[in-house]
């Protein structure tokens, strides 16, 4: 398994982001390395697909993202690879790609529904 966050945020300038749900307007991810000593983002933004590492592992990534005004799910990715069963080339596409989500969302709002529904029933 490996530690992922889900990041989801109001601003995207694709056409057709004034039809989506405000706040979830784009989604990115940010996944533990394999080496297991920084962060790395995935992030789909427009045409261009950008991987950075972004932070040293005890950095407070989430709180880091929350203070910027963006909603985070913390997810824990299968240690193999699913592939989902509707993978679009969107940001949500690439979120599922990346961190092996099966799940009909194709929406960022969608996904962070599974996210939350999922969350839920594993706590109970």
């Amino acid at each position: 398994m490996g530690r992922a966050l889900v990041v989801f945020e109001h601003n995207n300038l694709h056409p057709l982001s004034p039809l989506l749900k405000r706040g979830f307007r784009h989604v990115f991810c940010a996944v533990v390395e394999d080496n297991g000593r920084a962060w790395v983002e995935h992030n789909l933004q427009g045409t261009e697909y950008v991987t950075t590492s972004i932070a040293p592992l005890d950095y407070d990534l989430a709180g880091h993202y929350r203070d910027l005004g963006m909603i985070v799910v913390e997810y824990e990715r299968p240690r193999h690879r699913v592939l989902g069963w509707l993978l679009a080339n969107s940001c949500v596409g690439t979120v599922k790609h990346v961190l092996g989500i099966r799940s009909w969302a194709v929406t960022p709002f969608q996904l962070y529904q599974y996210l939350i529904k999922r969350e839920a029933q594993h706590a109970a």
